[in-house]
């Protein structure tokens, strides 16, 4: 699911960057979890074949918790997965992660070729890395830093992740970044009060768009990312969307506005 990004006519920055982190996903998160948290308190989603799984000394150095793509049954990383921070006024700044590759389902590794893109504030970045896992034990992960590569010091708001050819899983540990909060962008603050209720829904779901003067795109997609729906909603109110010729399960509501900014929110039909 590539995004465009539209530039702004005004200045777009960062504050300086907070502490760096690494999530290594090894407290707080329930096996087959669709997101993370930040150092302070931000979400990132995890759309299509990425999901957080737990599975003996497995991860990178041994430890038992990752990102895999294994979880789903068929995963072809169709549309490509993307790590998406859910706060449009913040960004991060990928340093590095670890990733083990299959070209099977994750029986056996295999050498093969990964590509990171990047969409922020400052427009699209993509770098293709080769990866060369050593063996099949959680020792054997490779690390791909940014350094020297398009995404180094790059302030994002998605990261797409792109496998295949002889790929056919991937798992990703021990991503460290910086979180920065953008500055300048009043068009951004209007979708910070953009939600979704109820957060379980059964016939309508309705949006809050009362912080947005204009029209938007609304788009229900699946949870690998692929459209169920489209709608044109008006600003300014609480538009609400039909739900009930949904089958049961999550799904993610894309908002998108007249001036290219994007949010993601997730919901359940019950």
């Amino acid at each position: 699911m590539r995004l465009p990004i539209l530039l702004l006519a005004i200045t777009l920055s960062t504050s300086p960057l907070l502490s760096q982190t690494t999530e290594g996903f090894e407290a707080g998160y329930a096996d087959g979890a669709t997101t993370f948290n930040g150092p302070t308190g931000e979400t990132f989603l995890l759309t299509s074949d990425l999901r957080i799984t737990n599975f003996d000394t497995y991860g990178a150095g041994g430890s038992d918790w990752f990102i895999d793509t294994g979880i789903l049954e068929g995963n072809d990383n169709m549309p490509a997965s993307q790590i998406v921070l859910q706060d449009v006024l913040k960004t991060f700044t990928l340093q590095s992660l670890k990733v083990w590759t299959s070209g099977t389902d994750g029986d056996t590794y295999a050498v093969g070729t990964l590509t990171l893109s990047g969409t922020g504030p400052g427009g699209n970045v993509s770098h293709t890395f080769t990866v060369t896992p050593t063996g099949n034990t959680g020792l054997d992960w490779a690390t791909i830093a940014m350094n020297g590569s398009a995404l180094q010091g790059a302030a994002l708001q998605t990261l797409t992740i792109t496998y295949g050819n002889t790929l056919n899983y991937i798992s990703l540990d021990d991503i460290t970044y910086t979180i920065g909060s953008l500055v300048g962008i009043e068009e951004a603050k209007m979708l910070s009060g953009v939600s979704v209720h109820p957060s379980v829904a059964t016939d309508f779901a309705r949006i809050d768009l009362r912080a947005v003067p204009s029209g938007v795109q609304a788009r229900v997609l699946d949870e690998l990312g692929r459209m169920i729906a489209s709608h044109r909603l008006n600003g300014g109110g609480m538009p609400s969307i039909p739900v009930e010729r949904l089958a049961k399960g999550s799904y993610l509501l894309e908002i998108t506005t007249a001036e290219g900014l994007r949010k993601v929110l997730r919901f359940t039909k019950d």
